[in-house]
């Protein structure tokens, strides 16, 4: 049964990033959703920390949905903005998540990194690895918090997205 759950939620996460990757891809992007996929990332990152704490307050300072709006519907969010974003977003998982986790965070903020600086490194190709993997690292250290919280209990991961 665990296998068949598996490959359900490896679809649907397939499914779903291929309909980013197209829906980003277009002329325009489908502002609206990207703008709502990075309100869920900071509304994640948020519900981390106290809410009247200076980490909190940062965190809806500088992810800004509204700006970030204005910025790629206006298309001047370009590399350095799309640099800043990654390492802030990842470095607040650094800082937030297990330390036995910090490898697989690096990895994953790499990777984005990496494919930035390649000639396949476009706004199509980047933004859809980038909320994959930094959506993955944030559902990693809800996991840990989870198992933390009810060690008996297993936890069940998937990617959520209100699409």
């Amino acid at each position: 049964m665990e296998r068949i759950h598996q490959q359900i939620r490896d679809n649907f996460e397939k499914a779903f990033f291929d309909l980013l990757k197209q829906k980003v891809a277009e002329d325009p992007p489908d502002y609206d959703w990207l703008v709502r996929l990075y309100t869920e990332i900071r509304d994640k990152l948020c519900k981390l920390v106290k809410r009247d704490s200076t980490m909190w307050k940062d965190m809806q300072e500088k992810l800004d949905p509204d700006f970030f709006k204005q910025l790629i519907t206006n298309k001047v969010f370009d590399g350095k903005s799309m640099y800043g974003l990654i390492c802030y977003t990842f470095g607040l998982c650094l800082e937030l998540g297990s330390p036995a986790r910090d490898c697989d965070t690096k990895v994953m903020r790499d990777e984005v990194i990496s494919l930035a600086q390649t000639p396949e490194g476009t706004f199509a190709n980047i933004v859809p690895l980038y909320i994959k993997n930094i959506n993955k690292c944030i559902d990693l250290i809800y996991e840990d918090i989870h198992k933390l919280l009810n060690p008996n209990k297993q936890v069940n991961t998937t990617m959520k997205s209100e699409n």
